[in-house]
C-alpha cells in the first residue's frame, strides 16, 4: 500500500532530474497526488510541467499563456506524446518569453 505524502518532498542531491524524483517516490511507495516540483538546470530555469484541461487535448508549458489551466487539469512533467502542444506556448517559446 502506498503511504499518502503530506507537505513538501526535499530530495537534496545534485543534478536531480524529474524522473529521478518520480523514481524515488515510487521506489518508497509513497503516493504523490499533485506534486509541484522546481529543478534547477543550467542558466537557472524551471523543469517543465505540461498541463492540459480536461478533456482537451491541448497541452501548455508555459505559465503565463493565457489558456493557462488552473482548474480541473492533467499534469505532467515530461513532454506529452499525446495530443498536441499549445501554439500560444510555442510562440512564447521562441521569444524567449515563456514563464
Amino acid at each position: 500500500m502506498r503511504k499518502p505524502l503530506n507537505g513538501k518532498l526535499s530530495i537534496r542531491e545534485e543534478k536531480r532530474s524529474v524522473l529521478d524524483v518520480l523514481n524515488w517516490c515510487n521506489q518508497r511507495r509513497v503516493f504523490v497526488d499533485t506534486v509541484s516540483i522546481s529543478l534547477e538546470k543550467e542558466g537557472n530555469q524551471m523543469a517543465n510541467v505540461y498541463r492540459k484541461q480536461k478533456g482537451s487535448d491541448t497541452w501548455h508549458f508555459c505559465r503565463n499563456c493565457s489558456n493557462w489551466p488552473t482548474s480541473n487539469y492533467d499534469e505532467r512533467y515530461i513532454k506529452p506524446n499525446s495530443g498536441e502542444l499549445c501554439n500560444q506556448c510555442k510562440d512564447k517559446e521562441k521569444l524567449g518569453n515563456c514563464h
